[in-house]
């Protein structure tokens, strides 16, 4: 979906970012306890994407001034 937004490809790459750092914490947290991970285990797995994007927004434009990428 994010790529159908005509913004030059901002949006997608920020989701980009964004699942590439939620596989890397679900694959820490696996890796520390597969066979019974704790309740805040689940629910960072059910729900960090949305927190993750949400705050990915506005670092990455922050990081993207800060270079005179934007």
């Amino acid at each position: 979906m994010s790529l159908l937004l005509l913004d030059g490809g901002q949006v997608f790459q920020l989701w980009a970012i964004t699942m590439a750092a939620y596989w890397i914490g679900v694959i820490v947290i696996m890796a520390r306890r597969p066979a019974n991970p704790t309740r805040l285990d689940l629910f960072l797995i059910r729900w960090a994407f949305p927190f993750l994007f949400i705050l990915a927004v506005p670092l990455t434009t922050l990081i993207w001034k800060a270079r005179g990428l934007m």
